[in-house]
């Protein structure tokens, strides 16, 4: 983790960021407690022409003033000015010791009030199963956790607000289509017969 400090002192020292007087910055990084450990990372920058910024205190459950600079790293899992939640390993069975989950942050600024959500969802473990059918299996178990999550956020005993959704998605496309796409007009390559030069004959040539 000493490259991401070292990545994140530059960041608050460089001079085209010293017009963002305040800051709230979320690192995970204890990798000790693989049960909580989701290694995300959240930089919010605030400028010093929004003098009305405040974030949510999800323990006092009040907006509190930002002030200053604040680094919130290593083990961030009493910091009561975020969320932060890993899903469940039945999410996704196929990875032991995942670290998929999200960082959810409230704001006010300028009387606006907005959650930001930082969200990490899984990947395709095996492009040979992903492309039996669409949606595959991984499709599904990553609809599965972000309905989860979107469940969460309406159950919340707060006001509903907008909220928006960014980071790794893990988004795939119609994997059995794009194969579907890229083989169209070859030959089923049963054995050595059907490969010219190192490539696959098509249909047309095929004889």
């Amino acid at each position: 983790m000493q490259h991401v400090e070292i990545f994140v002192q530059i960041l608050l020292s460089s001079n085209e960021l010293q017009q963002f007087d305040k800051a709230e910055i979320f690192l995970d990084e204890d990798f000790s407690h693989t049960e909580n450990f989701t290694a995300l990372g959240n930089l919010y920058f605030i400028h010093k022409l929004l003098t009305d910024a405040m974030i949510w205190n999800f323990k006092d459950l009040k907006f509190q003033n930002l002030t200053g600079r604040n680094i919130h790293s290593g083990n961030i899992k009493k910091v009561s000015i975020k969320e932060k939640f890993k899903f469940p390993e039945n999410f996704f069975p196929e990875v032991e010791f995942g670290k998929k989950g999200y960082i959810w942050t409230r704001w006010q600024l300028n009387g606006t009030t907005f959650d930001l959500v930082n969200l990490h969802l899984f990947h395709d473990a095996s492009n040979f199963v992903a492309k039996q059918a669409f949606p595959s299996v991984y499709t599904i178990r990553r609809k599965n956790a972000l309905q989860y999550m979107l469940n969460r956020f309406n159950n919340y005993e707060k006001e509903s607000v907008p909220i928006f959704l960014f980071g790794d998605f893990n988004f795939r496309p119609d994997t059995p289509g794009v194969v579907r796409k890229l083989t169209t007009g070859l030959s089923e390559c049963k054995d050595e017969e059907n490969i010219d030069n190192g490539k696959l004959k098509y249909k047309d040539d095929a004889g």
